[in-house]
């Protein structure tokens, strides 16, 4: 029989501490002495500002009452944004890391990390078109064929669900045009064996009332880091080949939009991406071989500490014989990769009833797949001895992780009501069906690369049975009413849901049923047709679930075991945020300037701990547990600033403070015995210290002048350099990764329906840490820091009719 929980999370009581924001002279300095920045970066001057749809509905960017960013095509373009690395760098309050292959891709926002990258849901929720994107490995979906991307900060859970905890990232793709063709080509070609070539069309198949459209691309890059393994250059399986950080990715999307009478609307899509991407340059500290420099010793040798203290190396370092670190190449295993597929079709339709009256509904269905085996070895070149096995039977290790795939099945009913007065009320119903398939292992031994060069593949692991099937019910609805005239307006939204979540391992079935609601509300005043004001109150939630695992009691032997029932389960994520802003356009829209304070307060902090019952081992189960609170605030500020019509400014600056509680206990600290009360606490306290992953400070110029050669000849030259202080590799507070500025470089000129774009990414040559993976446990301690893309230069040409 399966075993079930039932919470109620809508109806907890928790005291909310004094929001902290910052005050009107607060706003005075950072207008006056913050550079000329854009939060509006995609702003069209001639056509007002981009729209978008933040809160399921067309509305102008500088109208809604939200911290949002938006980039449209041309900004996408222009800026060179091709992944959501590109996108964060001109994002303030948003960081972004794909961590080695990409496979734990993960968006923070306003410092909000969560406390274990492999978790099943983020606290940043990522959609195309509407659709959810329910894992990590598939977020980071690329910019082809994209009309526009939003980064919505701030709790979304009233309309996006209850994964949108602390904000929402909308891919919105470039649909079928109904009355006129459209399409382009673009080959792009680089150093480093750098080749992408894509094509979309669009053709009205009966002007006016049906349309279709094609895009597809392809893109392959060796890498930019030189790979030193003896095998890298002759290795032509699955994985790296050559240099470190390459790709080998495709995609292709098919639009289909209908419009049969004034008052109805098809809209059908389907997308299909493929990614198989190589190992990023890394590399491995390690306790027991002298990498760490402080904390407890190593099963009580003081040569060999616990705790890395101070800047990761910024490029890679090893042991030499004297035992002091010394620069060295990278030498992965080039059976090293990661390799995902991602399917959506989404298919919806809308209905005018009335003039003020509307419905739609929208079906739709994403699935993928995944498999991920990276080198796991401190030096892949010796490799690693099995625990138990003699001298000579050294193997590689892999940690083959991500692996499994999703398929989620999900359907949005809405009716939509405008008034002639200014009244806006939506009400909706929704429904996902889904399950989340976690096939990947820890640890897989495969013979050295000497013996065998053979690529891993999902045949040559024993897959976990660990399952996660999701049904998720939900009514929501949102409500605008104008109180004096256009001037001061109220935002209410809310959704109520339902969760039922069926985790099953080898040792049974269980179920977790839950039901939350989630509120938002706003108001914003209009100082002017260009000036805005708002305060806004939100709630964020990431729904608790089933840890699907099992309890070993002892190394190797004895039978798998249930977890107890208390560890079996664990309870909603949970977070208050509260907003004041300012939206503003002066000088005739030549200069936008948006600035927002926060203050969030998080409680019921899902973190990584150690199950009851279990002797303290290497393969002790981690399962997932509420566990504390945090709480973020900060100031973001965009603005941008056309000086002459030629010459335009913008950029960003996002100052963010987000700690630890008081009552925050790191368990896997306390479990790993790593402290000695000297440079961090044994009884594991981590209150006071910041989040990891984040930055204090994050900040953005840009820089373009647009000109003409002749009457059908344009160009445009543009800069952007975007920096970040120093983020701390995990919750002790004691290895970081080194602030960086990066610089990228762009010009194009395109004469009719010709252009040309001359890139340059990371300019400076700038060799820097861009993530580290941290793994503590009693027997091993490894920090695997991930280094960030080189210099990459290219050229892409384009043709494009209209």
């Amino acid at each position: 029989m399966p075993i079930s929980k039932g919470t109620n999370s809508s109806q907890r009581g928790r005291a909310i501490a004094a929001p902290m924001l910052a005050s009107a002279s607060a706003f005075a300095i950072l207008f006056t002495a913050a550079p000329v920045m854009a939060q509006t970066s995609g702003t069209n001057f001639d056509d007002d500002t981009i729209v978008v749809t933040a809160r399921k509905r067309e509305e102008s960017l500088q109208d809604v009452p939200l911290a949002i960013s938006a980039f449209d095509a041309d900004d996408i373009s222009k800026k060179g944004l091709q992944e959501l690395e590109d996108v964060a760098l001109l994002t303030p309050g948003l960081t972004f890391e794909d961590y080695s292959s990409g496979g734990f891709g993960t968006p923070i926002i306003r410092g909000a990390a969560q406390f274990s990258l492999d978790s099943l849901e983020q606290n940043v929720a990522t959609f195309i078109d509407g659709v959810y994107i329910p894992r990590s490995y598939a977020v980071d979906a690329g910019t082809d064929s994209l009309e526009r991307i939003e980064v919505v900060k701030g709790p979304q859970s009233a309309l996006y669900g209850a994964n949108a905890f602390i904000g929402a990232i909308n891919y919105v793709t470039r649909k079928a045009d109904l009355d006129k063709s459209y399409g382009d080509v673009k080959v792009t070609v680089g150093d480093d064996k750098r080749f992408d070539v894509s094509g979309s069309g669009s053709i009205p198949l009966v002007p006016g009332k049906l349309a279709i459209k094609v895009d597809a691309k392809h893109s392959q890059y060796d890498g930019d880091w030189e790979n030193d393994h003896p095998a890298a250059d002759t290795y032509e399986g699955q994985g790296t080949e050559g240099n470190l950080g390459g790709w080998n990715n495709q995609s292709y999307g098919l639009s289909v939009v209908a419009e049969p009478t004034d008052s109805v609307s098809f809209d059908f899509g389907y997308r299909n991406i493929q990614k198989d991407v190589e190992s990023r340059a890394q590399t491995r500290l390690g306790a027991g071989t002298s990498d760490l420099n402080c904390g407890n010793a190593f099963f009580f040798n003081p040569a060999n500490p616990k705790i890395f203290c101070g800047e990761l190396p910024g490029t890679p370092v090893l042991p030499n014989s004297t035992g002091d670190l010394e620069e060295t190449g990278f030498a992965v295993d080039p059976r090293s990769y990661a390799e995902t597929e991602t399917e959506i079709l989404r298919a919806a339709v809308s209905i005018d009833l009335t003039d003020a009256i509307s419905t739609s509904y929208q079906f739709a269905n994403i699935t993928a797949e995944t498999f991920a085996p990276g080198n796991a070895d401190r030096d892949a070149l010796s490799g690693t001895l099995p625990f138990g096995s003699a001298a000579g039977s050294e193997a590689n290790f892999f940690t083959v992780l991500p692996a499994g795939g999703f398929d989620y099945t999900s359907h949005e009913l809405r009716l939509d009501y405008t008034s002639d007065g200014g009244i806006f009320v939506m009400v909706g119903g929704f429904r996902s069906d889904g399950e989340d398939r976690d096939e990947g292992q820890a640890g897989y031994a495969a013979p050295l690369y000497t013996q065998s060069i053979e690529p891993i593949t999902a045949s040559d692991i024993t897959p976990n049975d660990n399952l996660i099937e999701t049904e998720t019910t939900a009514i929501f609805a949102q409500v605008d009413i104008p109180l004096i005239g256009d001037s001061l307006s109220l935002s209410a939204e809310g959704r109520y849901a339902w969760d039922e979540i069926t985790g099953s391992d080898t040792t049974g079935e269980y179920v977790y049923d839950n039901s939350y609601f989630v509120p938002r509300v706003s108001l914003d005043y209009k100082l002017g047709a260009n000036n805005l004001l708002y305060a806004s109150a939100a709630k964020g939630v990431k729904s608790g679930g089933v840890n699907a695992a099992v309890v070993r009691p002892f190394v190797f032997f004895g039978p798998f075991n249930a977890l107890t029932d208390e560890d079996r389960f664990f309870d909603d994520d949970e977070n208050i945020s509260y907003e004041i802003g300012s939206k503003n356009s002066f000088m005739d829209g030549r200069f936008l300037f948006n600035a927002a304070a926060y203050y969030i307060d998080w409680k019921n902090l899902q973190v990584s701990v150690t199950a009851d019952d279990a002797s303290v081992t290497a393969t002790t189960a981690l399962i997932t547990d509420n566990l504390g609170s945090a709480t973020s605030k900060g100031i973001e500020v965009d603005a941008s600033f056309k000086v002459t019509d030629g010459i335009t400014l913008d950029g960003g600056l996002a100052l963010n403070d987000a700690t630890y509680d008081d009552d925050v206990i790191s368990q896997r600290i306390v479990r790993a015995g790593l402290c000695d009360d000297v440079v961090c606490a044994s009884d594991g306290s981590v209150g006071g210290n910041k989040l990891p992953r984040s930055s204090d400070v994050q900040w953005n110029i840009g820089a373009q002048y647009d000109g003409s050669l002749s009457s059908d000849m344009e160009y445009f030259v543009r800069a952007d350099l975007a920096g970040q202080s120093e983020q701390f590799v995990a919750e002790l507070n004691l290895a970081t990764i080194p602030s960086r500025a990066l610089l990228n470089l762009r010009a194009g000129v395109t004469k009719g329906n010709v252009s040309a774009d001359f890139w340059v990414t990371n300019a400076t040559d700038e060799e820097y840490v861009s993530n580290a993976f941290y793994i503590p446990s009693p027997f091993f301690v490894d920090y695997v820091p991930t280094y960030g893309n080189k210099r990459r230069i290219g050229v892409t040409l384009g043709y494009t009719f209209d």
